[in-house]
């Protein structure tokens, strides 16, 4: 839960899908025009940055996406 990152313990959020599905949008989404678009990622950053002190507290953040545009067949 979202709760214990806020406690010291580091916390991922991971999207495994079939192309097409929606991974990006559900999860990264930014909501610029409307913030009930925003995806779970920024949710939970808008969340964390709310809560913590700037002055004692401190946050890491890393992102990686990884595409595979081709597929095994096309490979082989």
């Amino acid at each position: 839960p979202l709760q214990s990152v806020l406690e010291g313990y580091n916390g991922t959020v991971m999207a495994y899908g079939q192309t097409g599905t929606g991974k990006t949008y559900t999860v990264g989404r930014l909501g610029k025009d409307d913030p009930s678009e925003r995806g779970i990622m920024v949710r939970a950053l808008e969340h964390i940055l709310s809560s913590m002190s700037f002055e004692t507290d401190r946050v890491a953040i890393s992102y990686l996406q990884v595409l595979f545009p081709t597929t095994i067949n096309s490979v082989m």
